[in-house]
């Protein structure tokens, strides 16, 4: 089986024909891990490389499976910590801007910490509820008969392709890792409301469930 192209791999191999004039980029997930091995190879030999992480995507994957308005309305988070000229950031954030989407330039770490908790572990959690589901004794045809709305939203990011999420996990491993700590400690939180009877206490939590959710999603709503 052929070993598939990295970001890195592809850039070497096109380096050759890319001119020193050119914006070289990427649509990658995590991009401290990118800057560190593309980025720091091509800004080494003298090409321009900025980070690009378009905020939109679907479980799916494969060509057979885009749409024309798929990044619309997103976020592109861009990340210069090679100190690409002002005017080549401006350049790209017109090209995705032309696109119908909105740029947002960031640090890489910062950008890694924050998609770690809004979209890295987003997915293992939805992952753990499709596994949770199977984990009990519960008769499988109880489980896919009663299985509605509510499991498939959950549950629906985890249909991704296993390869890219397992590299996506791989190389934003510090950031997702404190992510997850964070989960783990507040969900042994709610199980110590359930387990003292406090009804109250986990209404509370439920409460500033929403709330979060609601702050979280206040800027693209």
């Amino acid at each position: 089986m052929a070993e598939p192209f990295t970001i890195y791999k592809l850039s070497r191999y096109i380096l050759s024909a890319v001119s020193k004039e050119a914006i070289i980029t990427d649509i990658g997930s995590v991009k401290a891990y990118v800057h560190r091995t593309t980025g720091a190879m091509l800004t080494s030999r003298g090409r321009c490389f900025i980070g690009s992480h378009p905020m939109a995507g679907a479980e799916t994957q494969g060509i057979e499976n885009a749409y024309a308005d798929l990044i619309k309305g997103a976020t592109v988070a861009l990340t210069n910590p090679h100190g690409a000229p002002e005017a080549k950031v401006q350049q790209l954030a017109a090209f995705w801007e032309a696109l119908g989407t909105s740029t947002y330039v960031m640090d890489p770490v910062n950008h890694d910490r924050t998609v770690a908790r809004i979209s890295h572990c987003p997915h293992i959690l939805a992952a753990l509820c499709a596994r949770g589901a199977t984990l009990g004794q519960e008769p499988m045809e109880d489980l896919q008969r009663l299985a509605a709305s509510g499991f498939r939203d959950t549950t629906r990011v985890c249909s991704g392709g296993a390869n890219m999420w397992a590299d996506i996990l791989w190389e934003n491993d510090v950031a997702v890792r404190a992510a997850l700590h964070d989960c783990v400690n507040d969900l042994h939180h709610l199980i110590d409301l359930l387990e003292s009877q406090d009804k109250e206490g986990v209404r509370q939590w439920l409460i500033a469930a929403k709330n979060a959710r609601e702050t979280v999603r206040q800027q693209s709503s």
